[in-house]
């Protein structure tokens, strides 16, 4: 917990919301409690949404909050702790705007860049290993209809699949967020595609590596214009 406040302070996030004109009120789930609680979710195996809350009831330092709302001043100063209910919580993650989840991703990545970058040799850039893979989701009529399912000559698939890109870097396994879209219907991208809406995100002066998937002109184009390296297998 003190490494993710380190890596993702609170004035970022609350700058991060001004400049995206980002209103909240104030709460228990602050915007830092439900990325925390998103990413012990994560930490923990994917844990359902009641061992996040088990986690927020357990106690999270008061740093979490800018302001103390009136229900968390009743809960730290007369024990009044919240409802054990997942339904505030769950309301407050979709309530998240993505572009500050994606914001968030970023900082991460880039402050433990940083410090791994002060035991690298002085010259030497970052090498990146970008593959690509499909992912099915939970089915529901809204999943399917924004990633659609694969179909045989029989019948169209039950779940709904996304096309997903990664980019690990080579020397310390750290991953950057990750690029995904349909893999199927009109809306439909490629791996190449992904892969140069994720070459924009690399440190400058990266070497991308890649399969021989991604040994195509468009995909050297976009890594040489951001002044990457560029290689496949």
């Amino acid at each position: 917990m003190s490494l993710f406040q380190h890596l993702l302070p609170a004035g970022f996030l609350q700058k991060a919301l001004k400049d995206a004109g980002v209103r909240r009120h104030n709460g228990i789930y602050s915007p830092l409690v439900v990325l925390w609680l998103l990413t012990a979710q994560r930490l923990h195996g994917g844990a359902p949404l009641e061992a996040a809350v088990l986690e927020l009831l357990r106690g999270l330092p008061a740093s979490f909050w800018s302001r103390r709302c009136k229900r968390l001043r009743e809960w730290q100063d007369h024990g009044w702790a919240p409802s054990g209910n997942t339904g505030a919580y769950n309301q407050a993650r979709q309530a998240l705007p993505l572009s500050i989840v994606q914001q968030s991703c970023d900082r991460i990545f880039d402050e433990l860049v940083a410090q791994f970058d002060g035991s690298s040799p002085k010259g030497t850039g970052r090498t990146f290993l970008l593959d690509g893979s499909t992912m099915r989701t939970a089915h529901s009529p809204a999943l399917s209809e924004r990633y659609p399912p694969g179909r045989n000559q029989y019948r169209e698939g039950h779940w709904p699949l996304l096309r997903i890109l990664v980019a690990h870097d080579l020397r310390t396994g750290l991953a950057m967020r990750p690029e995904w879209g349909a893999t199927h219907g009109l809306d439909a991208v490629s791996e190449q595609a992904l892969l140069e809406r994720a070459v924009g995100r690399l440190p400058s002066g990266s070497t991308v590596v890649g399969d021989a998937n991604f040994g195509v002109f468009s995909v050297a184009y976009a890594a040489t214009q951001r002044q990457h390296g560029w290689c496949c297998d």
